[in-house]
């Protein structure tokens, strides 16, 4: 008679002197390991991993949470599909954002004639009490978003966001917005407009808002989905932006 024997091997170190140590939410056997004191799942290999396969393993995984991230998934969904706790997850996001460049230095530079479109965009962490306005520039001309701010909807918001503007754009650029006090309070107003929806003069930062509500689920007004943390807000926030403008083409 054959007999088929299974070894479970340590993912760290690849020793065998391994115990159960408990199970995952889903119910999948914890290990821990004796030789390293490595904590986590049980795997089913002869052999361990190589390091650059665990590595290009963990790298492929990381960037595959991240991207679910990005397309209306809760964290606590995350952990549901791909079986990680949402606090690694968290962290992992945490890392991506570390990594990313300051917008200004990411945008295309400013031509004679672009014009940027204002809005701010209501949100809230927590709860609906602790209101969050998220205040973004697009330019037109590229699609970009070219500055951002998170606060409230006070003049020192507007402040931030306008800081936040690259310079090529506040000497070469036209600005719209609606009618809320704080753009005129803030804008010089020679470059700044303000003007009605009816007037098309912020169409395309309008439809941006929708993007941004129908991907990210914590920036949907009536959502189960929701921030506990101002951090965490920001740092959605930030990778979306960044992914929405590298998925623009290159054209402008």
């Amino acid at each position: 008679m054959i007999e088929e024997v299974i070894v479970h091997r340590c993912d760290k170190c690849g020793s065998v002197d391994i115990h159960r140590n408990g199970r995952e939410t889903d119910g999948r056997q914890k290990y821990y390991c004796k030789a390293c004191g490595h904590h986590g799942r049980l795997r089913d290999l002869q052999t361990p991993l190589s390091a650059s396969e665990a590595k290009a393993q963990g790298d492929l995984s990381k960037e595959m949470v991240c991207k679910a991230s990005l397309e209306r998934c809760s964290l606590r969904g995350l952990e549901r599909i791909f079986g990680i706790g949402r606090e690694r997850v968290m962290g992992w996001l945490k890392e991506r954002v570390s990594q990313l460049k300051q917008l200004k230095e990411m945008v295309s530079p400013a031509q004679t004639g672009d014009v940027v479109e204002l809005d701010e965009l209501w949100s809230y962490v927590g709860n609906k009490q602790k209101k969050r306005w998220i205040w973004v520039a697009i330019c037109r001309r590229t699609r970009e978003i070219i500055a951002f701010a998170m606060g409230d909807r006070s003049e020192k918001t507007a402040r931030t966001l306008w800081h936040n503007i690259p310079d090529s754009y506040k000497k070469l650029a036209v600005f719209y917005s609606d009618f809320w006090e704080a753009y005129t309070k803030v804008f010089p107003c020679a470059i700044h407009e303000a003007v009605g929806k009816e007037s098309g003069q912020t169409n395309h930062i309008e439809r941006w808002n929708n993007i941004l509500r129908q991907r990210i689920g914590r920036f949907v007004r009536k959502s189960l989905s929701f921030s506990k943390k101002d951090q965490h807000h920001y740092i959605n926030l930030s990778l979306f932006i960044d992914e929405y403008n590298s998925s623009l083409p290159a054209n402008f």
